[in-house]
C-alpha cells in the first residue's frame, strides 16, 4: 500500500527527514491556464483503483478463478497509485479530495485483495494482520498529525515495504514460484513492523516538540 509523497498537495518533509511542523501545502484553487483534464484526471485515476478493489476480489473469489486477468487488473491498478500523484504534482493540481482518495484507494486495493487472498488460503491470515494493522495504526497517527498543522513525511523502509508487498501479492495471484512469493511476503511482513515503528518514533518526536 502506497505511502504519503512529498511536493506540492501533499505532505512537505523536512530535508533531515524529521516531522515538518509547516502547514500543508495543499492548493484549493488549481493554477491559471489548467485544463478540466489535468484537473481531473489524477482524481478520476485514484477513483479508477477504488472501482478496480471490489473487480479484483470478486475474481480471486471465482471458481475457477481468473487468475491471470486478476494479476493484471491489480497490476494496471497498482500502476496508478504512482500515476495519479505524479500527474497531480506535476500539474500542481492536487487537491485535498485527491489526497484523500489516492490515500484509500491504496490500502484499500492492498487490504482487501490480501483478505481474498486469505479466503483463498493462498495467504497466511497472520500476514495480513500485521500489514492491516499497521496500516490503521499509521493513519491514526497521521490523521492525529493532521490535526495538529504538522506532516509526518513517508520513510525509506514504508516505501520499500510497499513495493516489496505489491510484488509479493502479484505473485501469490498467479501462483509462479510460491517459495519466492512468499519470502518477499515475510520480507515485507517485516518491513512493515519497522516502518510502523519509524512512524511512532517521528509522532512521539512531534509530540515532544
Amino acid at each position: 500500500m502506497k505511502e504519503a509523497r512529498s511536493g506540492p498537495g501533499h505532505a512537505r518533509p523536512m530535508a533531515d527527514k524529521k516531522p515538518s511542523l509547516a502547514p500543508r501545502n495543499v492548493r484549493t484553487a488549481p493554477p491559471t491556464g489548467t485544463t478540466t483534464l489535468q484537473v481531473r484526471l489524477p482524481n478520476a485515476l485514484s477513483l479508477s483503483r477504488l472501482l478496480a478493489t471490489p473487480i479484483v476480489v470478486l475474481l480471486l473469489l471465482a471458481a475457477p478463478s481468473p487468475r491471470l486477468f486478476a494479476a493484471v487488473l491489480f497490476v494496471l491498478a497498482s500502476a496508478t497509485d504512482y500515476l495519479d500523484g505524479y500527474l497531480a504534482r506535476r500539474w500542481k493540481v492536487v487537491s485535498r479530495f485527491g489526497v484523500f482518495c489516492d490515500l484509500l484507494a491504496d490500502k484499500l486495493l492492498v487490504a482487501a485483495t490480501l483478505v481474498a487472498l486469505v479466503g483463498t488460503r493462498d495467504v497466511a491470515s497472520w500476514f495480513v494482520i500485521i500489514i492491516v494493522g499497521r496500516e490503521l495504526i499509521v493513519s491514526s497517527l497521521r490523521a492525529w498529525a493532521a490535526g495538529e498543522g504538522i506532516s509526518i513525511p513517508a520513510g525509506i523502509w514504508g516505501k520499500a515495504k510497499t513495493m516489496l508487498t505489491l510484488i509479493a501479492i502479484t505473485l501469490v495471484i498467479v501462483g509462479w514460484n510460491p517459495t519466492l512469493a512468499t519470502a518477499l511476503l515475510f520480507a515485507a511482513t517485516i518491513l512493515t513492523l519497522v516502518s510502523a515503528i519509524d512512524y511512532v518514533v517521528q509522532a512521539w518526536r512531534v509530540a515532544a516538540h
